[in-house]
């Protein structure tokens, strides 16, 4: 496929083929499936500070030696990502997309996000909401794509955080506790123990900073007014596309969405443009994933960013030192284990987020110019498909 962004991008056939036959059976229709967001990479060498595998302070400095100066950090929702494509009515939808809807909301591999009657009820209140607020009128357009955060985490992860996360930690919580007692018990009666009950106290630590952070995502979802939507990036209206606006302008579009309905909210960011914003980022972040938060993510101002003529990471995240307990294990920040974390390579990762970035904006722009559906699909299957190239999912 031919990007405007990035040149050529190639998908082998190994990988598009059983791509085929998962959009055949699981995502929504071809026609609704304009767009995949792109996988994200965190900074491209480990944190030169102590004790952390990722901070703020190396983000901000690979894309200072790339001549960016001026960026935007933006809080990282801990939910899942949602790509939302709401119509002024339902006969917009019908010649935008070709059947009667008020819009579809499905995830970053093309599922539908909700339960259809759940979904419903999200789509009408979000319609009600806009209309009433004279969003479309205002801007002009029949419809309005969004990338956005879906909370809480528990909404899509429900299975995940049951078997991998909260399982883990009660096992681990009463394994650890009977083994610290024990110690504690039979200190001064054995050389060595001390040492053996202060690596347990410190595990047992572990095992209860692992339980908190994945708690800190989740909560019963009594209605559906319990559901918050955090957009992040507005892609498309009708006829145009905003990848010329600078994240600054995207973040006040999200401030906006959050006055014209109660399911939408604000997303806190702050811009980096010298050393003292730079400190203050780097404290909001340490506050911020000293309480259990994933951490932010921090881009160059300009949506597009170039560096001599090469396209340079679109975003990068920071996670938190405590929210990296639930990905690489509730004992990474030993010693030994973070030396060899240390040596992490995301190369790969980095590649495959600016391919993907690039698919995601050519199928949008394809959408917008009024091309034809393989055209505008090929993307979202070549951005499907690319997924299939393993990649460490802990990055």
């Amino acid at each position: 496929m031919e990007t405007e962004t990035y040149g050529e991008v190639v998908i082998p056939k190994a990988q598009i083929i059983p791509t085929i036959d998962a959009v055949s059976h699981f995502t929504v229709p071809v026609e609704e499936l304009i767009y995949i967001p792109p996988t994200m990479s965190p900074t491209p060498k480990a944190s030169t500070v102590d004790g952390f595998l990722e901070h703020p302070q190396d983000a901000i400095d690979y894309y200072r030696s790339l001549g960016i100066n001026r960026m935007v950090a933006e809080k990282k929702h801990m939910g899942s990502r949602g790509i939302l494509l709401l119509f002024k009515d339902a006969e917009a939808g019908e010649r935008v997309i070709g059947r009667r809807t008020l819009g579809v909301m499905y995830t970053r591999t093309g599922r539908r996000f909700f339960q259809e009657e759940v979904e419903d009820r999200v789509l009408h209140t979000l319609h009600e909401d806009l209309v009433k607020g004279g969003y479309f009128s205002r801007y002009e357009t029949d419809y309005v794509l969004l990338d956005a955060e879906i909370m809480p985490w528990n909404l899509k992860a429900k299975e995940l955080i049951h078997s991998q996360y909260a399982h883990v930690a009660e096992q681990a919580l009463m394994d650890r506790k009977k083994l610290t007692g024990k110690l504690a018990e039979a200190v001064g009666e054995h050389e060595g123990i001390s040492a053996w009950l202060t690596e347990y106290e410190e595990k047992l630590h572990h095992a209860g900073v692992f339980k908190g952070v994945y708690e800190t995502y989740c909560w019963d979802v009594e209605d559906f007014g319990d559901i918050q939507i955090a957009p992040f990036h507005v892609l498309a209206h009708s006829g145009e596309t905003f990848f010329n606006q600078p994240h600054t302008w995207h973040m006040e579009k999200n401030r906006e969405f959050a006055r014209f309905s109660d399911l939408f909210v604000e997303t806190e960011y702050k811009i980096i443009d010298g050393e003292a914003s730079e400190q203050d980022v780097i404290e909001w972040w340490l506050e911020m994933t000293e309480d259990g938060h994933e951490g932010i993510v921090i881009k160059p101002e300009t949506f597009l960013a170039r560096s001599k003529g090469k396209l340079v990471q679109p975003a990068i995240k920071v996670r938190g030192q405590k929210y990296l307990h639930i990905i690489y294990g509730m004992d990474y920040t030993q010693p030994g284990n973070l030396d060899r974390l240390r040596k992490r390579n995301v190369s790969k990762k980095q590649k495959l987020a600016l391919r993907q970035f690039a698919l995601g904006l050519e199928g949008i722009r394809r959408f917008v110019d009024g091309e034809s559906l393989e055209r505008i699909h090929e993307c979202a299957l070549g951005t499907l498909a690319s997924n299939a190239d393993p990649v460490d999912p802990r990055l």
